[in-house]
């Protein structure tokens, strides 16, 4: 089985045939400043003897790695490039039983969207794509195949989980387009040097040490109301959340562990800082302290919450804002900093409401 371990290292583990916690660990590839390999996946080509490794790149080209083993996966080759799009998302292959592969992800380079399908016959070369859903944000698919059908799960924005079924004789029956050119053309993936640069990660929570400051607005909506404002990662996931819940008590939710803290007055104005500090081997630390409206306050020894149960490990770069309140109720002016006395110079992050 292929895994990435908590200190991002992409591996293959062999065993668990002589008993159950008889297992080798060998390495895959290594996660760092030049590679960046993530969430590894691997199968057999016709041969039966040569595995093949596709693994998604989080170093931002775009496209699937690929790598070979040719003694049962104790040893790989070196990781190359493939010219295979991706949206640096999961993906899942298949070897149908009429002897092909079948691909299933996110081959869209600019988002989540759409998911496609494509069909290999030597499991290296895909010579045919097919969209097979789309127009939202969908991601994490998986294959079986069963009575002449493949079925296809996958998330809907992480929020549903979905089936879709393919039968393989119309799949076999599809041609592809002799061109699928755009027009007008969509502009490139990679940034022009005239353009301005990506905007790199705030905090990467899978490092030790790192800190990031966050200050914002409140305004506390009336009771039966929720307010959030949401430290997220590139794709959207909501990683470290700050919110007012229907009982007007303020929480903060560090991955998937939440703490709550005292009862604000409905309608009442605040300023909050919030200081996030990251760990490797032991759970990140989510401090926030309420102060004045207007004034970001300064940091105390004792916070007003602090969350250290959960560890995101996760490159947070987005603000996401969600209010139940039809009014300007809610949390404003969300700025970010890696430390408290910059967030006074930080810009506004341009709000994105869910």
């Amino acid at each position: 089985m292929t895994r990435r371990d908590h200190q991002r290292q992409v591996s293959v583990m062999i065993g668990g045939t002589k008993a159950f916690d008889d297992w080798r660990i060998n390495p895959l590839a290594a996660y760092d400043g030049n590679g960046r390999p993530e969430e590894p996946y691997w199968y057999i080509l016709p041969d039966e003897k040569t595995i093949v490794g596709l693994i998604r790149d989080n170093g931002g080209s775009k496209f699937l790695l690929r790598t070979f083993s040719h003694d049962n996966g104790q040893t790989w080759s070196r990781i190359h490039r493939t010219n295979f799009p991706d949206a640096t998302s999961k993906f899942f292959v298949h070897r149908t039983s009429r002897g092909y592969y079948v691909m299933v992800s996110n081959s869209n380079p600019r988002r989540r969207d759409p998911l496609t399908l494509a069909i290999s016959r030597d499991g290296l070369v895909y010579t045919k794509l097919f969209w097979l859903i789309g127009g939202r944000h969908v991601d994490y698919p998986h294959i079986i195949e069963h009575d002449g059908h493949l079925l296809i799960a996958f998330s809907g924005a992480k929020q549903t989980m979905e089936v879709m079924q393919v039968s393989l004789d119309e799949l076999e029956r599809l041609a592809m387009s002799e061109s699928v050119e755009l027009d007008p053309h969509l502009p490139p993936v990679k940034k022009t040097p005239q353009q301005p640069p990506r905007q790199t990660d705030w905090i990467d929570l899978g490092e030790e040490g790192k800190t990031l400051y966050a200050a914002a607005d409140l305004v506390v909506p009336e009771l039966g109301q929720r307010a959030t404002f949401s430290l997220a990662t590139a794709s959207g996931e909501q990683r470290v959340v700050i919110g007012i819940d229907e009982q007007c008590r303020l929480t903060a939710r560090l991955y998937k562990e939440t703490v709550t803290g005292p009862t604000l007055q409905p309608g009442s104005r605040h300023s909050v800082l919030v200081r996030l500090h990251s760990h490797r081997e032991k759970p990140d630390e989510l401090f926030v302290e309420l102060g004045s409206k207007g004034m970001i306050t300064t940091e105390p020894e004792n916070w007003t919450l602090s969350n250290m149960k959960g560890s995101s490990d996760a490159n947070l770069s987005r603000v996401v804002l969600h209010s139940d309140a039809d009014d300007s109720a809610g949390f404003t002016n969300v700025r970010a900093a890696p430390t408290r006395e910059a967030l006074t110079k930080a810009r506004v992050i341009t709000n994105e409401i869910e």
